[in-house]
């Protein structure tokens, strides 16, 4: 749900990916499949940054096999090391 009076950026695609160091196309499998919080606008994906950093702390919600579990781990790692500073924030 969108709160009204939020003004909390919403990041693109290609953000996310570089964010969580992993292929934009990765990023669009995950939201179509539900994996991953977003909003399509047109044909595009837009990502809430809180909503991804919430996503990356819960458990592992992808049920997709082995290689999206590694990858979906890779991804909280670089949260992990993004949140200890050795990352930039997007």
């Amino acid at each position: 749900m969108i709160s009204r009076g939020s003004d909390e950026r919403m990041l693109t695609t290609e953000e996310v990916a570089r964010w969580l160091e992993v292929g934009t196309r990765t990023i669009c499998t995950w939201a179509e499949c539900n994996e991953l919080p977003g909003v399509k606008v047109g044909r595009q994906w837009r990502f809430r940054r809180s909503a991804v950093a919430e996503w990356l702390e819960g458990p592992n919600r992808l049920q997709n096999g082995a290689a999206a579990a590694s990858a979906a781990t890779a991804a909280k790692a670089a949260y992990s090391s993004f949140r200890h500073g050795a990352i930039n924030e997007p």
